[in-house]
């Protein structure tokens, strides 16, 4: 059982003592069950997220992602919002309760918006100022780096575990073994990225990008990753002015980014189908089996984005060896070969589908509202409002710290820094 919202109010005012809470909405967790949140009005009108990670999982991730923020807010100017720690106090049983600033706007769904749309523009703009960001930023951070070499690898290791499950049509298979064996495709420089972009991470407020949610998955490593989102739901029409808007903001981009966004969004329902057939979810096994024969009937029919490269990039950080036959050699021929291996002598196998392009576990919490200093409207999700929370509004008068949590020993002295 969670903790009441009075409980999380009276921690955040023990965090923070300068804040005068004036309302507390308890956050249905129902899609985040990892964390107890709260969301908090202050005095001004202004609004506050209080978090408790339930997990060391949880915990783990929350701090990166909180650093990721920090060196984003800290190294210069972003056309998005994202989240940043207020203050923080330690519970009696240990557990870290985190205030953190309120990110607004709303979730919009890109297969409803039109080409020319203010939103695929800002979305363009918001993508290339990721990607433009000194890559010091993340190694300053320890933040994980990947090479051109090393995602080849990963995503070779990918369609090998989709082949041993002999479930995925044949013409996939030629079709994502043609790719990855073309070293052209891969001729790009690894940038900044978000790394896990999703319908449910990005919002919109006014026409605008207003906040990007999740950093989590905060690395040096393909700029085309960022894209995938997009490659599963937006029209034709949009992507394509919304590369325009990408490469006229970004003009150093290389030219096969929507390949390859297309090629990881492609590869991500090959790995998804895998981790559901581990976990004997038949459900979401048929579930990925129908979406990967609707993409092989797009492939034999000739509608499917050809995945072979329309150019090369203007900066090369790295080049292939290909195998001397390549019609003959399968991907994990090559990801072994000695060529491979020159170029990644010290590769380590990245997180479980760290390069899947679209996320497929339940979505995480969306902490979407209104404008600034306006009261984040009450709602109830329905059950395909799978990014939305529930608030379970319960006003409070002016928060003080209750008798019974007087006498805990908060860490009162950490008030605005997580590192």
């Amino acid at each position: 059982m969670g903790k009441s919202p009075l409980i999380l109010a009276a921690l955040a005012k023990a965090a923070a003592p300068s804040l005068n809470f004036v309302k507390v909405q308890k956050v249905d967790a129902s899609h985040s069950p990892d964390f107890d949140t709260a969301l908090l009005t202050a005095e001004d009108g202004k609004h506050y997220l209080v978090k408790i990670a339930l997990n060391p999982t949880a915990a783990t991730n929350h701090d990166a992602e909180l650093r990721a923020a920090k060196a984003l807010t800290k190294n210069g100017s972003l056309p998005f919002a994202v989240t940043s720690q207020v203050a923080s106090t330690t519970t009696r049983e240990g557990e870290t309760a985190r205030v953190l600033t309120y990110l607004y706007g709303g979730q919009f769904d890109v297969a409803e918006i039109s080409a020319d749309d203010s939103l695929v523009e800002s979305t363009a703009k918001a993508l290339a100022a990721i990607h433009n960001i000194p890559l010091a930023v993340a190694q300053d951070i320890d933040a994980p780096e990947y090479t051109a070499s090393q995602i080849l690898r990963s995503c070779a290791a990918e369609l090998d575990r989709a082949m041993e499950t002999g479930k995925i049509p044949s013409v996939l298979l030629n079709r994502w073994e043609d790719a990855l064996g073309n070293e052209n495709l891969f001729r790009f420089m690894p940038t900044v990225i978000n790394g896990m972009l999703t319908d449910d991470s990005v919002l919109e407020l006014d026409g605008e990008i207003s906040a990007i949610v999740d950093w989590t998955d905060f690395q040096i490593g393909d700029p085309a990753r960022d894209f995938g989102w997009l490659m599963t739901r937006a029209h034709e029409d949009l992507v394509y002015n919304l590369l325009l808007a990408y490469q006229e903001a970004r003009p150093g981009a290389d030219e096969n980014i929507r390949q390859r966004a297309q090629l990881y969004s492609e590869l991500a329902w090959a790995s998804w189908l895998v981790s559901e057939l581990n976990a004997n979810n038949e459900a979401n096994v048929n579930e990925a089996l129908g979406e990967l024969e609707i993409l092989a009937a797009q492939v034999e029919a000739g509608t499917a984005l050809r995945l072979t490269p329309t150019g090369f990039a203007p900066t090369v950080v790295e080049t292939f060896a290909a195998p001397e036959s390549s019609v003959s050699a399968t991907v994990s021929d090559w990801a072994d070969s000695p060529a491979a291996e020159a170029k990644s002598s010290e590769f380590a196998e990245p997180r479980e589908a760290i390069y899947s392009s679209y996320n497929f576990d339940a979505p995480a919490v969306d902490f979407a509202g209104a404008a600034a200093n306006e009261e984040p409207a009450p709602f109830v999700a329905s059950a395909s409002d799978t990014g939305t929370v529930t608030f379970d509004d319960v006003a409070t008068a002016p928060i003080a710290l209750p008798a019974f949590l007087a006498d805990e020993k908060l860490d009162d002295n950490a008030k605005d820094e997580l590192f």
